[in-house]
């Protein structure tokens, strides 16, 4: 993958009504995290195991996924169908932001062969709604901003430098995305 992909229609109708159906009954806890994007866990150690420090994000909602059989399997082989790659799955989470938890722009792993899949469940969005994300491409003069449109995914290198941003302040609604950081497995 070298360049970002942006996908409508990402889940077929049921999986997206289920996905927010978990998501909106699930207890959601404000976090501040030194961007824990970068700590490198399991198969995915970098060479020399090295974390790196990035100035702390404001507070956001996180909801942790990786316990749920859901995203980590039937979801999982989705996106492993429409990538046609088989993937291993570090990370799932969700993470929601109102007007002003705006993230810092930060990488989320340095090797070449992991990516992440932000996927949107918010409805009734317009360029008007604020909320966008944002992806910085490399040796290009170019950031693209995505408008997290409901049942839209975004798929990028998670060594591409990114960042999401909150909702404008006339704007009531979260601003919900579910992350899963990927890693290609190569046979």
């Amino acid at each position: 993958m070298e360049k970002i992909q942006i996908i409508d229609n990402f889940f077929c109708c049921e999986h997206n009504q289920k996905i927010k159906d978990i998501i909106r009954s699930a207890l959601w806890k404000a976090n501040l995290i030194n961007n824990r994007n970068n700590i490198i866990v399991n198969n995915f150690r970098e060479p020399n195991n090295k974390y790196k420090k990035f100035n702390n994000d404001w507070p956001y909602w996180r909801l942790e996924l990786e316990d749920n059989t859901f995203f980590k399997n039937v979801l999982k082989s989705v996106i492993e169908e429409k990538m046609n790659k088989e993937l291993i799955v570090d990370r799932i989470y969700a993470v929601a932001q109102t007007y002003e938890q705006n993230s810092n722009f930060h990488t989320d792993y340095d090797s070449d062969n992991i990516f992440t899949l932000c996927y949107y469940i918010n409805d009734n969005m317009t360029n008007d709604s604020g909320g966008y994300f944002h992806v910085k491409i490399p040796n290009e003069k170019m950031i693209v901003s995505v408008v997290p449109s409901d049942n839209r995914a975004v798929c990028f290198p998670s060594n591409y430098v990114h960042k999401g941003t909150g909702m404008n302040k006339m704007e009531s609604s979260l601003r919900i995305c579910i992350a899963w950081k990927l890693m290609t497995i190569n046979r």
